[in-house]
């Protein structure tokens, strides 16, 4: 299939005639919980920008880690590795590897220009295989938020921070995955193409929001492979790069859903369009919620096929969070870990726990001050392997799989979540366990529901208004039953106040 990343656009034209020439490749912004840029995000009612001329290829730090690790020993025949997010694995093939390979794969902040969702590292850093191994990324809903899988690709960060993307990685529409091959490990992100930022809205009735096409510019490494990229500027599209600008698939949207209107540019150059457009919201809540807001995408070069870049905009009859009155629903997702290794009230004590959970919290308390959401879950994976070391004796307790919901006895230890939400102050609450079927391993002593680990917050914490609900912390251990804002261990870890503890979460809009 041919590459969206093959020649310039969305330059004018002494910049286009100069990339041109260097082969470069264009990525859009980061938006809604993407790598910070350069770039500033437009806001409503804010005057278009003029022209802004991309600057010197930039690097970026290496992005901090970021939720579960997952490993394994790869030899001389081959295998694969999957993230425990199951968003990107890794295939190595039979002769890859000269001798067997501890190979792992840890989530870290993404710092690409232009990235989407977590990046990863993987470890060996700097090893080269001596055949090509294949990564895989799936790309999920909050990744295509404003952008399509046509205009995607992976780009790693080389050992000065600049970001190479490839060009033609192999797109599956269908299993909405992105694949190339490579020979070395490091740090590696999906990146997005032509991009409208904002990806998500959220809109009071009869008011507007202004949505643009943000860019970044690369400059071809010589490979015919790969580009490095620079960071992300708005740029205004040369003249047949974007049109078609609609509403729930109307040209120009209509009166019931919201319309569509581009904005003109301050300072025009010659065979340059508009690259922003406002939307007006109607003055009822549509019956439609929310409504996509789009635009055809057409690269420059030749025989590229455009794609439809779609913002979804959620109209509500409030001006602030309390939109999530009337959300029935929300998605969620969590991962938490817990490691020591040392002295315990019992005697030496090796605990690791690990857990990543998703689902959908239902609504089960709203009125005019709060808001409260919950959910039980099987849906993830879930592992405890514990041990206390006594002198005359071993206790042991393990455990993986599906994250477990207690039932009877164990009806407290359930996989879940809960968000709370402060409507006067647009503030959040949120706290979550994972349980999982664990055993001694002792002859006649069966499974038990055991619960991994559980958190809650301290305190209330604001709604961010791009990124929504969503965050990674380490916490402290709790050291009093039922503590606010500590992490209280599983297992065999009661009675430990010493270790790391990090929590991830995630709260997705939504359903209407």
């Amino acid at each position: 299939m041919p590459a969206m990343f093959d020649l310039i656009s969305c330059l004018s034209p002494r910049r286009a005639a100069a990339a041109l020439a260097s082969a470069a490749w264009l990525l859009s912004a980061c938006g809604g919980g993407e790598a910070p840029s350069s770039a500033a995000a437009p806001r409503p009612g804010e005057p278009p920008s003029a022209p802004s001329e991309p600057t010197d290829l930039q690097a970026t730090p290496a992005g901090a880690p970021e939720g579960l690790a997952t490993s394994a020993s790869i030899g001389t025949t081959g295998g694969t590795l999957t993230s425990a997010d199951g968003l990107l694995q890794i295939s190595v093939p039979p002769g890859a590897f000269a001798h067997p390979t501890e190979v792992a794969i840890q989530p870290i902040a993404n710092t690409a220009h232009g990235g989407r969702g977590r990046a990863y590292r993987i470890t060996p850093e700097g090893l080269h295989g001596i055949t090509p191994m294949a990564l895989r990324f799936r790309v999920d809903e909050a990744m295509l938020q404003g952008s399509a899988l046509g205009a995607m690709s992976i780009a790693t960060q080389d050992d000065q921070g600049r970001w190479h993307v490839h060009l033609r990685p192999v797109r599956d529409e269908a299993a909405r995955t992105l694949e190339i091959q490579t020979t070395h490990f490091s740090d590696w992100a999906v990146v997005a193409g032509a991009q409208l930022r904002p990806g998500t809205a959220t809109v009071p009735v009869a008011e507007s929001i202004d949505l643009s096409l943000v860019t970044c510019a690369a400059e071809a490494d010589g490979d015919g492979i790969t580009a490095t990229l620079d960071a992300c500027v708005e740029q205004p599209a040369a003249v047949g790069e974007l049109s078609g600008w609609a509403v729930n698939g109307v040209t120009g949207g209509g009166y019931s859903f919201g319309t569509i209107t581009e904005i003109p540019l301050t300072h025009p150059g010659p065979s340059e369009i508009p690259h922003r457009a406002r939307f007006d919201a109607p003055v009822a809540v549509p019956a439609r919620n929310p409504v996509a807001v789009s635009v055809r995408y057409q690269e420059l070069a030749p025989g590229v096929p455009p794609v439809t870049l779609v913002s979804n905009v959620l109209v509500t009859k409030y001006h602030d969070c309390r939109w999530m009155r009337d959300t029935a629903s929300l998605h969620f997702e969590l991962e938490l870990e817990y490691r020591y290794d040392g002295p315990g009230p019992e005697g030496h004590t090796s605990l690791h726990q690990s857990g990543a959970i998703r689902g959908e919290l239902q609504s089960v308390y709203q009125n005019d001050l709060q808001g409260a959401w919950q959910a039980l879950t099987t849906q993830g994976t879930a592992f405890l392997n514990d041990l206390i070391a006594k002198s005359d004796d071993t206790w042991r307790l393990s455990g993986s799989g599906v994250p477990a919901i207690g039932s009877g006895i164990d009806a407290d230890r359930s996989s879940g979540a809960q968000l709370v939400v402060n409507y006067g102050d647009c503030t959040y609450h949120f706290g979550g366990r994972v349980a999982v079927l664990a055993s001694s391993g002792k002859p006649h002593d069966p499974p038990r529901v055991t619960e991994v680990g559980s958190f809650a917050f301290g305190s209330f914490v604001p709604i961010d208004r791009l990124d929504g609900i969503g965050g990674y912390k380490q916490m402290p251990l709790r050291d009093v039953a039922g503590a606010i804002g500590t992490y209280a261990p599983g297992g065999l870890g009661y009675g430990v106040s010493d270790g790391r503890a990090a929590v991830r979460w995630i709260v997705h809009r939504m359903t209407y």
